[in-house]
């Protein structure tokens, strides 16, 4: 039995998904996709169109990488936004330090570098939520290997709650602070720990507004 998939005695509790943040989360997505519909279509145009322009930027509109969420695999989805001869180099259980160098503008499509701009690259993870794998607010869910050595070395933060779309370490990016991501996701956790069902719900929407302002402000890159 792997790291990820046993419960090892220092590790804390669960914090589980309750009603009423699993139910924000659906009708939310549900209505993002509603809404967000035309950009998700000029999205896939502006691929094909670079693809048929440029040979190098061919390669499938939407791809995905494992991810681990409550200590469970599932495919992360994301538009492409590297050129598909890079992306084909990945390894089949991804790192994180592997996508950082991969994500680097030389190594992205000119479509892609606008998507990774302002986050539009994550748009298709709101079908991970609608199928209960993220939350809209949570620590990012880790590549394997990565996670995998995290519980090794006592860090829980990506196992004990669902990895969310957004969070605290995206609404700080750009923002001087002395805590690191793990100290985000660990403030995170303990105020869910804290809250009651209607205080966490408050909690997840000022973050969901932060997180508004950091897309705006196109701080992907």
């Amino acid at each position: 039995m792997s790291d990820s998939q046993k419960r090892l005695d220092n590790e804390p509790p669960h914090v589980p998904c309750d009603l009423l943040k699993a139910s924000f989360d659906k009708i939310l997505a549900l209505g993002a996709l509603i809404v967000l519909l035309p950009i998700y279509l000029l999205i896939i145009v502006l691929i094909k169109v670079e693809g048929l322009l440029n040979p190098a930027a061919r390669g499938p509109v939407i791809y995905h990488q494992m991810r681990i969420s409550e200590g469970r695999e599932f495919p992360l989805y994301k538009f492409r936004i590297t050129k598909n001869s890079v992306l084909n180099e990945e390894p089949s259980r991804h790192r994180r330090d592997r996508f950082k160098t991969l994500e680097q503008k030389q190594y992205c499509t000119v479509v892609g570098r606008y998507l990774k701009k302002w986050y539009l690259d994550e748009l298709p993870q709101i079908f991970n939520i609608l199928r209960g794998e993220m939350s809209w607010v949570g620590p990012r869910p880790f590549p394997i290997n990565d996670y995998e050595e995290d519980l090794r070395r006592g860090l829980f933060q990506k196992k004990v709650i669902r990895a969310g779309l957004s969070g605290l370490t995206q609404v700080h990016k750009g923002v001087k602070t002395m805590k690191t991501d793990v100290d985000l996701d660990s403030e995170y956790i303990s105020a869910c720990r804290a809250y009651s069902p209607p205080g966490r719900f408050r909690y997840d929407a000022e973050i969901l507004l932060h997180t508004i302002h950091t897309v705006w402000a196109g701080k992907g890159l």
